[in-house]
């Protein structure tokens, strides 16, 4: 009697748990994308290999990464918005739609997890690329 409660309820437990840790990896690959950025700093170091996908590719486990699971059908999406002169915020936010119930594909069981960070410029963007990945 207590067991069709209990399945339903260690569910959504557990897909708070995933979607918390989503949430910290984001943040934490923003604030890290956010001081590479203010330093003007591309570990890339090619035209490849922007900063917007090194950041991606910094994420732990391949459904982050890649995408492409009924939970999270889309890469992160990076976004870099810089200020026009050093001194000037510079904020990277990571973003990555979330399925709560990926039997469920609905846009009720959707939503957006988002990491953002801000940090001052100490010189001006010329090893990066502004704007978001993918587009």
């Amino acid at each position: 009697m207590v067991v069709p409660l209990l399945v339903p309820l260690l569910v959504i437990l557990m897909q708070f748990g995933v979607a918390f840790n989503y949430k910290n990896q984001l943040t934490q690959l923003a604030a890290e994308g956010a001081r590479m950025a203010a330093v003007d700093r591309n570990p890339g170091d090619s035209t490849a290999l922007t900063l917007q996908n090194y950041i991606r590719s910094q994420a732990v486990g391949q459904e982050l990464k890649n995408g492409g699971t009924t939970a999270v059908p889309d890469p992160i999406r990076v976004c870099i918005t810089p200020g026009s002169t050093a001194g000037d915020p510079v904020t990277v936010t990571a973003s990555v739609t979330f399925h709560w119930l990926p039997i469920v594909n609905s846009d009720v069981t959707q939503t957006t997890i988002t990491g953002s960070a801000t940090m001052r410029m100490e010189q001006l963007a010329s090893k990066y690329a502004l704007g978001c990945s993918p587009a």
